[in-house]
């Protein structure tokens, strides 16, 4: 089905020297289009040959998205039923709050992410353009918006957990500050970018058409790489024997960290690949953070079951008496004083004796 739909796709898609031309004076003027005209900048980033691609890698990303939100969906359950079971009230707060944002985010990101990419291949290719025409079209539209701002919130929020179980980590004023300063500098870009793509009806989607995306971008994503060295470095130094390897990785937030980098490097080559790693990003911010919930919540059962290490006795021996003079009196005392006890007895049972009278 997909195949014939991209088939329809392609036969329908217009030659390079139609009203998606590069961007020379001569095409923009034979084009009787204003879309056209006001969208020429992107037109030229993506010509006729690669819009087969950009299509391709926008259909992957929406099926990579919705598998992992399936898995997004169970790593909540069990980051919530963790999070229930925190005894410490704002840690139990925290857990509850952020799992079911990053959610809630992610969800709404995948439901426009869909419905946006239907309407491009039922409407775009209905209407007199064609799917790629739709997307470019209508990236201003209320489902592009909606899906960018909650790009835009699941990135503050996981961004801002990790800074937090940074700084709880390391206890640095140092690392504190500039890891605060580096994360508010991303967020600005984050805000920025939204802003930007909201108002001038220009897209998140590859290619980039300015130099600031990229930046952003790059800016972004080495944030997270920055989060796993610092949060790995601190576990192997202080918690390597009670975290082990496996939850490292957990905690360290290594998955999102990869996904990050792959990211990067295909949106920055420019490649349209970075289209299919787009919303997995969104869902690996949710996964990553239930991961660490649930992981946090377990290794504070474990130290909690351990059995308290007990406490050894040490048994000194029986201090040892000197023999003294008095003591061996006393024993050699002890049988002549049994002795007169006896005849003391003897004596008082006997009856006494009337003195004899004398004339």
């Amino acid at each position: 089905m997909t195949d014939a739909v991209i088939s329809i796709v392609y036969s329908s898609i217009p030659r390079v020297s139609s009203a998606y031309a590069t961007g020379t004076a001569s095409a923009a003027v034979a084009s009787s289009s204003s879309v056209a005209s006001t969208y020429q900048p992107f037109y030229g980033q993506v010509d006729s040959t690669s819009q087969p691609s950009f299509l391709r890698s926008v259909n992957a990303g929406m099926y990579i998205g919705a598998v992992l939100l399936g898995v997004h969906t169970i790593t909540l359950g069990r980051a919530l039923v963790a999070a229930s079971r925190e005894k410490r009230l704002s840690h139990r707060a925290l857990f509850l709050v952020v799992a079911s944002a990053l959610w809630a985010m992610a969800l709404v990101y995948e439901i426009c992410n869909i419905v946006f990419t239907v309407d491009a291949w039922i409407i775009g290719e209905g209407s007199s353009g064609t799917s790629y025409t739709y997307f470019v079209d209508n990236q201003n539209s209320g489902l592009e918006i909606a899906a960018t701002v909650a790009a835009l919130i699941s990135t503050l929020l996981t961004d801002g957990f990790l800074f937090v179980r940074c700084s709880a980590l390391w206890w640095s004023p140092l690392v504190t500050v500039l890891l605060g300063l580096l994360t508010l500098a991303t967020y600005a870009f984050d805000i920025l970018e939204v802003y930007w793509v909201a108002t001038s009806g220009n897209t998140l989607w590859q290619t980039p058409l300015f130099g600031q995306l990229s930046v952003s971008v790059a800016l972004a994503q080495s944030l997270h790489v920055i989060f796993t060295i610092l949060l790995t470095y601190r576990l192997a130094a202080k918690h390597s024997k009670l975290v082990g390897v496996t939850g490292m990785a957990i905690e360290s937030a290594l998955l999102y960290s990869i996904v990050s980098i792959v990211f990067m490097a295909t949106y920055c080559a420019p490649s349209m690949a970075a289209n299919a790693f787009l919303p997995m990003l969104v869902q690996i911010q949710g996964i990553a953070i239930d991961l660490i919930i649930a992981r946090w919540y377990r290794r504070e059962r474990t130290q909690a079951a351990e059995p308290a290490v007990p406490a050894t006795i040490v048994q000194l021996p029986a201090p040892v008496q000197a023999p003294s003079d008095t003591s061996s009196i006393i024993d050699n005392e002890k049988p002549m004083l049994t002795l007169m006890a006896s005849k003391w007895d003897q004596e008082l049972d006997k009856e006494p004796v009337p003195p004899e009278c004398t004339a």
